[in-house]
């Protein structure tokens, strides 16, 4: 008792005798197959993201420039860019509303729509910000709301951005 006192409450003899009892063959056999499973999963799931669309949405304000000049009018900046390897075809653009409900940009400015939106690459619409808080009030929206914007594909998925905070009691 003494002696394991001495040792950190381990008893030594004990746990030397544990060692030579695991078969250490077994015990290696398992942690390789654990590894193998754990990376055959990432090569699984790294193959299956760069399969699949991805289309990153943004929103922003900004203004339209001519030249060296500013335009008179802020817009709503919507922008799809393709961080990923494959092409994806942009059909339509628009703003997702509080209710779930959508204002559709049927004549946006910007990139002709349908585009083919290939890997790396984006592209940009604009719609005036007055329009927009107009549609918005004719809706029945005032005061704060979280716009989301959105793009659809060719297959009819929605690609959608982080929500953005919009005013319309400033714009209205």
């Amino acid at each position: 008792m003494a002696d394991a006192a001495k040792e950190g409450g381990i008893n030594m003899n004990k746990f030397i005798t544990l060692l030579h009892l695991i078969d250490w063959h077994w015990m290696l056999t398992a942690i390789l197959g654990i590894y193998g499973a754990a990376m055959t999963t990432y090569s699984i799931s790294s193959a299956r993201k760069q399969n699949r669309r991805q289309v990153k949405v943004t929103v922003n304000y900004g203004y339209l420039t001519y030249g060296r000049a500013l335009g008179d009018e802020q817009m709503f900046i919507l922008s799809a860019s393709n961080p990923g390897q494959r092409a994806v075809t942009l059909t339509g653009v628009g703003f997702q509303l509080p209710d779930k409900r959508t204002l559709v940009l049927p004549y946006p400015q910007g990139t002709q729509l349908p585009h083919q939106l290939m890997e790396g690459t984006n592209c940009q619409h604009f719609v005036s910000i007055r329009d927009v808080a107009r549609e918005l009030s004719r809706s029945g929206f005032s005061q704060k709301v979280k716009l989301i914007g959105f793009y659809r594909d060719a297959v009819d998925v929605w690609h959608r951005s982080r929500p953005f905070p919009f005013n319309i009691s400033e714009w209205a």
